[in-house]
């Protein structure tokens, strides 16, 4: 969808609520590669919440989270494109002009004075001594100003610094606000960067108390975010040489504007090991599963078992908190279906029963290709007989488990990566409007 940012601001205005643009978007509010940041009263919070759903709707876009912020609330729109990624619209809405929960600005005072960035625009911008601080103190909370930040501050001083003068001289001492002015009027942040620290210091005021509203927010985004997941766990699977490997690849790098991070895991969550990379060579598999019992089977079992419980609570669950994108090339399933790593009947048995206590993916794509064309793709391996019986064990978990999707792994990677773009973006747009989510699924190959 173009111009996805203007057309909100639009669509914001003709329901008669009054914002502006803050940051970054404040020169192009349309570019890919920055967040939108608006302000808007507290009393329309509620009105926008509701407008972006309805957005949504009306546009055919994928609500993919609602996340908490300290001071408002971050959404992520994504919009299908026929291929390649998807048009992410990432928006901040800030309901106070504050520093680490401590208001700085009066937000009805900054929307009162509110401009049009251009005769011609269709949004209007925070005034120039609001946009001045409001770059600085995003300077402030990363202990650095960067070239961007930089370049903007001075900017933005061109546009009008007689009220950013003003603006500093309101919430800092003179000395602080004569350098802050200096730097971005010269373009030389030397010194400016040398007293970053001091600026937050002033505006924290007590900082028992600042912590204290610091620990407090954090708690209650955290708890918001154990209520509504804003992450989503894949797992992919599939036999050896079913395309698993370049589907993830061409994943990882058209979701990454829809996802705040893109974790990879090969198999297991890796809990006593660093994490593995994606595989980059075919491994050799037993001819067959031999029977009965081993003590290494037994052992590798029970490490497999902690390693997806401890795993998960140490290198899975804090990324799902920040919102991660955990991607599986492989999972726990796989355990009583491919010999590799088992090889005995009992311990892949013994697997399956466990598997219920093992945390589940919110989606599983079964990659399926028939065994001929995989054993042409890889051909070291085992037997076409055994890919068979795996093709059918993996196909069979369809039945067996909600939110399973099988995909053709003969179709061109693109059209293949676009179907499961889809389906993970259908499934963050579901959850997040809280309706019930029913996998699609494909005919059962036979």
């Amino acid at each position: 969808m173009p111009n996805a940012a203007t057309r909100f601001l639009k669509y914001l205005d003709s329901h008669a609520v009054t914002c502006c643009v803050l940051g970054s978007g404040r020169e192009n509010p349309d570019d890919p590669d920055h967040d939108v940041d608006i302000l808007v009263r507290a009393s329309e919070a509620p009105v926008v919440d509701r407008l972006v759903r309805s957005y949504c709707e009306e546009t055919s876009g994928r609500l993919v989270r609602i996340v908490p912020t300290s001071d408002g609330r971050h959404f992520t729109i994504a919009w299908l494109r026929g291929s390649g990624a998807p048009r992410v619209l990432r928006l901040d809405v800030h309901t106070t002009a504050a520093y680490r929960g401590r208001p700085w600005r009066n937000v009805d005072e900054v929307l009162k004075d509110r401009v049009r960035r251009t005769p011609a625009a269709a949004y209007f911008v925070a005034p120039a001594g609001v946009e001045f601080v409001h770059t600085l103190l995003k300077s402030v909370e990363r202990g650095e100003i960067s070239p961007e930040a930089g370049r903007r501050l001075s900017q933005v001083w061109s546009e009008g610094p007689g009220g950013i003068r003003a603006e500093l001289a309101r919430l800092w001492p003179a000395e602080l606000a004569e350098c802050a002015s200096r730097a971005a009027e010269s373009g030389d942040f030397t010194a400016l960067r040398e007293r970053l620290p001091n600026f937050g210091r002033v505006l924290e005021g007590s900082r028992v108390l600042s912590c204290i509203r610091q620990v407090s927010a954090a708690c209650t985004r955290l708890v918001e975010r154990l209520r509504r997941p804003t992450a989503c766990t894949v797992a992919f699977l599939g036999i050896d040489g079913s395309g698993k490997s370049s589907l993830i690849r061409s994943l990882r790098e058209q979701l990454a504007s829809s996802f705040p991070r893109i974790v990879y895991r090969h198999f297991k969550p890796n809990f006593l090991e660093r994490p593995a990379r994606p595989a980059t060579r075919s491994v050799q598999f037993p001819v067959d599963i031999r029977p009965g019992v081993s003590v290494l089977g037994l052992t590798r079992l029970a490490y497999y078992l902690v390693d997806y419980s401890l795993g998960y609570l140490v290198n899975v669950w804090p990324q799902r908190l920040r919102s991660a994108l955990v991607i599986f090339d492989r999972h726990f399933y796989d355990l009583w279906i491919d010999p590799i790593r088992l090889r005995n009947r009992i311990p892949m048995m013994l697997a399956r029963a466990f598997a219920w206590g093992i945390p589940k993916p919110d989606l599983i794509f079964v990659v399926d290709t028939p065994p001929e064309v995989a054993h042409v793709r890889k051909p070291i391996g085992p037997p076409l007989d055994e890919v068979a019986r795996q093709r059918a064990a993996y196909l069979g978990l369809a039945r067996e488990f909600d939110h399973v999707t099988i995909v053709d792994g003969q179709k061109e990677v693109a059209a293949l990566a676009s179907e499961v773009i889809e389906v993970i973006l259908d499934r963050m747009h579901e959850r997040t409007m809280g309706h019930k989510f029913q996998a699609s699924r494909t005919e059962l190959p036979a």
